[in-house]
């Protein structure tokens, strides 16, 4: 019941998520009716059902039969199984380490949503919106606050990551990053400290080569010169796998290096 009941929410979100990305780089107000893309039509409470009206109206417009972004659909999909997930690995599985389940949870949802911008955001448009990456900031040192971890971990972790983008945005005078990314060093050490910030960028670059190297050998000669890869989903993706399970991951590599 519960798994249902947080997939729900997952996709309500995802709606809003997918609303609130078009609507920003749009430069349009987010309080509007949300409307058909192609006929304008203003879309009733039944269009807007997630999940559901996309299935029922197979993909296209009430109004006009346009098709409608399958974007839409997958990512409520994918909001509705992270929040499901969430509440499996917080209150089921007995994984998290930290303590205080539902302070956890309850971030981890609003995490959810952050870097799931962040990653769709600057996957579509190549751009990293500061003002969701100076949330995210704001909030997980509120949330490390709570959890009374160290602050001079999370100093210290937003070092590395700064320091760790900044030099190569210096090197490549902004062609390998932007300066976007080194804000997300900034929000990746906050969130998890020093230690775990290292997990994290192995994560990144680790990731970030195996799609790279696939997408190298999936192109022509022609594509290659033009392949262009941002590296914020990358990032949000190592930032979500290192929150939820970066001391095991850590305990797991120094064990591979004792044995």
């Amino acid at each position: 019941m519960f798994y249902i009941l947080f997939f729900i929410l997952g996709a309500v979100f995802g709606s809003f998520l997918d609303c609130l990305i078009y609507r920003i780089n749009e430069e349009k107000s987010i309080l509007n009716r949300s409307y058909c893309l192609n006929c304008k039509k203003t879309l009733g409470i039944l269009d807007l059902i997630p999940v559901f009206s996309y299935i029922v109206l197979l993909g296209k417009c009430r109004y006009c039969k346009s098709k409608i972004q399958f974007e839409n659909f997958f990512v409520e999909v994918i909001l509705g199984i992270l929040f499901s997930f969430g509440y499996w690995f917080f209150f089921v599985s007995g994984l998290w380490l930290h303590g205080q389940l539902i302070i956890s949870f309850i971030f981890y949802l609003i995490l959810v949503f952050i870097l799931s911008f962040i990653f769709i955001y600057d996957l579509k448009y190549y751009l990293i919106v500061d003002f969701i990456v100076y949330l995210g900031i704001v909030l997980s040192i509120i949330f490390n606050l709570i959890m009374k971890n160290n602050i001079l971990n999370i100093f210290y972790g937003i070092v590395l990551g700064v320091i760790f983008f900044g030099i190569q945005y210096v090197i490549s005078k902004g062609k390998w990053l932007g300066s976007g990314d080194i804000l997300l060093g900034v929000f990746m050490g906050a969130l998890l400290g020093f230690k775990i910030t290292i997990v994290a960028l192995l994560i990144t670059y680790f990731s970030g080569a195996i799609i790279g190297i696939f997408l190298l050998l999936s192109k022509s000669k022609k594509e290659k010169t033009k392949l262009k890869i941002p590296l914020g989903p990358f990032i949000s993706f190592a930032m979500f796998i290192s929150f939820l399970f970066g001391e095991q991951l850590l305990n797991w590599y120094i064990n591979l290096l004792i044995i």
